[in-house]
């Protein structure tokens, strides 16, 4: 296994975060090995009071806070205040499997075992199955080679 920081940029996701953060912090992961960055572009909901709740209650969360907007702008700013050498990101919208970050893990360091170049491993977006159709599709769109902007993971 190897430590983790999972970096979460979020801007107004007061009533995402929480599911977020509730998903996080009950990986299979072993907890002693992953800490949670959840990085506020500046949110003017409760975003950022919601983050400060849950990490004056679980010492593995972290609050940052990035006045500038934008997801490359708040996964920099969530990689520099990381802890730990390797990092996974997931949008503050999302909720992640019980397993989601072990497999992550184990599969950059098979793939890694496999071939040293290896730097990043990722999957697919599944919309959880009380989504509206709207999500669901938008899901589908996504989980394409098209959707995904040509990406592997498509």
């Amino acid at each position: 296994m190897m430590e983790i920081s999972v970096i979460v940029v979020c801007w107004n996701e007061a009533g995402n975060i929480a599911r977020c953060l509730d998903s996080l912090l009950t990986q299979s992961h072993p907890p002693h090995l992953f800490e949670i960055v959840a990085v506020d572009g500046g949110s003017r909901d409760k975003t950022g009071e919601i983050i400060a709740a849950y990490a004056a209650i679980h010492p593995r969360v972290l609050l940052v806070s990035e006045p500038r907007k934008g997801t490359a702008i708040g996964r920099n700013r969530g990689v520099a205040a990381a802890r730990h050498p390797h990092v996974a990101f997931i949008d503050a919208d999302c909720e992640a499997p019980p397993e989601w970050l072990e497999r992550l893990s184990k599969a950059f360091l098979h793939h890694r075992s496999v071939e040293p170049a290896v730097v990043a491993v990722g999957g697919g977006n599944v919309p959880p199955p009380d989504s509206t159709p709207f999500v669901q599709a938008v899901g589908l769109a996504m989980d394409s080679f098209a959707g995904s902007f040509n990406s592997a993971q498509g």
